[in-house]
């Protein structure tokens, strides 16, 4: 039965599989062609305007006089190999040649020479067969163009150019130009290894996930099926042994608190899911970006600079699906805390422009907008909640609009006078596809439906958020919409005037001074805690590039042993370690000081496990700085140059 229900699992991720791994070779495909048109372009253009300049290097009346084999003499034929000799130097090829034809053969009139086939007499004299010529370059007299091709013959191999001309008599021949192309064969030997090199990386990095979901999805399977199995063991047992209806109301009411402690168990193995497949992401992605950033630091042309920041630009797609993902189960009431700040609605609104002025430029979008002049300038209010909200009504819009104008109306509606609030709403209106009427009914009921987690419910994860969100706020969403006319969402909520409320317990991620404050000292001593050898590998680049000295420990002893026994600036811990964890280490430290010989050291969080939760238990254990996988190194050193000075 586990062997059938793996094989199940396996169809069912089939097509998301080979449609990844036909991706990932056609685009090694093309990048492989793309380089081999590059390379060739500027040999086809050295060899054309090579073949231009053969004419000008001979007697003008060479090839009405080169009719056959006894019309020229051999010092004549010496004098023209020496000047197209000369002139293949000049112009960077290796050999320059003309040729005609006659009775279906070709024939060498000229051809430049090099000092092997000097020394070895083998240079090609007058009128001697070009055994080895294509049918395409006997066909030339005939069809009168430019020919282009690579060819193998007891020379080597070569790219060639050769194009027919007519003498001043009207005898026509051909002139052509040779450059070896063994090194540029060698470099696409190269580029295909490497190529097939990274498609392996992709495909190692990928696999790991896969088999990590598999796995989780058969436990919870499992986990559900045995639950559902024991359960109708005990009905069944109840209708064989036909108990007295008392007995019956005591087991009825010990198995609703059973049952009770399983949905507990069932909301937890979701939220395990939902966080283990988030860490389970963020670990390789931390990889791949840290590899690429390491990669786009290097010597690259423009399109190998241009495939760094795709890689780039997809993998931090994933990590925004992650988090807003996270940001759905983390907006249940009993997880919120909002943030009161001081904000202004056209630096808001700016913010938006300048978050997807490049996709709008690619649908030749256009975003306008205005703002009613009663609203006060300055307002109160969630601004984290408000701008994740108006950011995925407009990507929306964006979403469904091909070109045209994406309005966003900012409107005064009334004055809360005892709560010292106004009412404000965002009217954001596109001129898209429009929604159809009977999926307007679905998302409007969603939309208005308390239960936070319907699967029904028809709203992508964008709307979700919005509609979680706005609970949170106070605050209601709605829409109208015309099919094939655009869409109008609305976002109506109150928000204060006066002084801004922060709550001053959330843990910091780097801060935003970590990035400006005057730097004391420049290279540290740092103790790198990570049992992964991809993430150290990344780490110790990234860090050795601002000549920093790291250690390396693989778990939470080693990290005691080596503070022991060394003097360290700081420690960047990793929380998952085998025998001793990154939480039970640093508890150690804050707890033995004097024993471990360090005093106050720094300690900051690296994790892929973006929870507050998490956050909570690098808090109690002593780590008040916590920095979320994937890494970006510059914010994480400038943070290190300040904990460190600021000590």
């Amino acid at each position: 039965m586990i062997k059938v229900n793996f094989i199940s699992l396996l169809r069912r991720f089939a097509l998301p599989i080979t449609i990844y791994f036909v991706g990932v070779i056609a685009l090694l495909t093309i990048i492989y062609q793309e380089k081999k048109q590059y390379l060739l372009k500027d040999v086809d253009q050295t060899l054309l305007n090579a073949i231009n300049s053969i004419q000008y290097a001979l007697p003008n009346d060479f090839h009405d006089r080169a009719t056959d084999s006894l019309a020229i003499t051999p010092e004549e034929d010496w004098s023209n190999i020496k000047k197209l000799s000369l002139l293949a130097k000049q112009v960077k090829v290796t050999f320059l040649y003309t040729l005609i034809i006659r009775d279906g053969k070709a024939y060498f009139t000229s051809c430049s020479t090099n000092n092997f086939e000097l020394q070895h007499k083998t240079s090609v004299r007058y009128f001697t067969e070009y055994d080895e010529a294509s049918s395409n370059l006997k066909k030339l007299p005939v069809t009168n163009s430019i020919l282009f091709e690579t060819t193998t013959d007891k020379w080597g191999t070569f790219r060639s150019a050769l194009k027919p001309i007519y003498s001043p008599k009207g005898n026509i021949y051909i002139v052509g130009a040779d450059i070896s192309i063994d090194e540029i064969e060698q470099k696409l030997s190269n580029e295909l290894f490497y190529l097939i090199l990274s498609g392996l990386l992709l495909t190692l990095l990928f696999i790991p996930t896969v088999i990590q979901i598999i796995r989780i999805d058969k436990r919870i399977s499992d986990f559900l099926k045995r639950k559902i199995e024991e359960r109708t063991a005990e009905l069944s047992k109840e209708l064989i042994n036909h108990k007295q209806t008392t007995v019956k109301l005591e087991k009825a009411l010990k198995e609703k608190e059973e049952f009770a402690i399983k949905a507990k168990e069932a909301l937890d193995s979701k939220v395990n899911l939902i966080t283990t497949i988030s860490h389970e992401l963020r670990t390789p992605l931390n990889v791949i970006i840290g590899i690429n950033t390491l990669l786009s630091q290097t010597q690259l042309n423009n399109e190998q600079k241009d495939y760094c920041s795709t890689i780039n630009n997809a993998a931090h797609q994933i990590i925004k699906l992650i988090e807003e993902a996270m940001q759905v189960y983390y907006s249940q009431p009993e997880r919120i805390n909002l943030e009161l700040s001081l904000f202004e609605i056209n630096d808001l609104l700016m913010q938006i422009m300048s978050q997807y002025s490049q996709v709008l430029r690619h649908k030749k979008l256009t975003i306008e907008y205005t703002i009613d002049e009663r609203i006060p300038t300055h307002l109160i209010g969630d601004i984290s909640f408000i701008r994740q909200i108006l950011f995925n009504l407009v990507n929306n819009s964006i979403k469904f609009s091909e070109n045209g104008v994406i309005k966003i109306d900012v409107q005064f509606e009334e004055v809360e006078a005892n709560e010292n609030k106004v009412i404000v709403l965002f009217k954001i209106s596109d001129n898209g596809i429009g929604i159809e009427e009977d999926q307007q009914k679905k998302i409007l009921k969603a939309l208005n439906d308390d239960d936070l987690f319907n699967k029904s419910s028809g709203l992508g994860l964008g709307l979700t958020l919005c509609k979680h969100l706005s609970k949170m706020l106070g605050a209601s969403i709605w829409f109208k919409s015309e099919k094939n006319k655009g869409t109008e969402f609305f976002f109506r909520l109150a928000l204060g005037v006066g002084t801004a409320i922060k709550n001053p317990h959330d843990l910091p991620l780097i801060p935003e001074d970590a990035k400006t404050k005057a730097l004391k000292k420049d290279h540290f001593h740092i103790l790198l805690a990570e049992d992964n050898e991809l993430n150290v590998k990344v780490a110790l680049r990234s860090l050795e590039k601002y000549k920093h000295e790291i250690s390396v420990a693989k778990n939470g002893k080693e990290v005691i042993t080596l503070l022991k026994n060394n003097q360290f600036d700081i420690i960047l811990m990793d929380i998952e370690m085998p025998e001793m964890n990154g939480l039970e280490a640093a508890a150690f430290i804050r707890n033995h000081p004097e024993e471990v010989g360090h005093i106050n050291v720094p300690i900051i969080a690296l994790t892929a496990h973006a929870t507050p939760e998490m956050q909570n238990n690098c808090k109690q254990v002593g780590i008040h700085h916590f920095v979320v996988k994937p890494i970006n190194f510059n914010d994480l050193n400038n943070l290190i140059h300040q904990l460190i000075n600021h000590l």
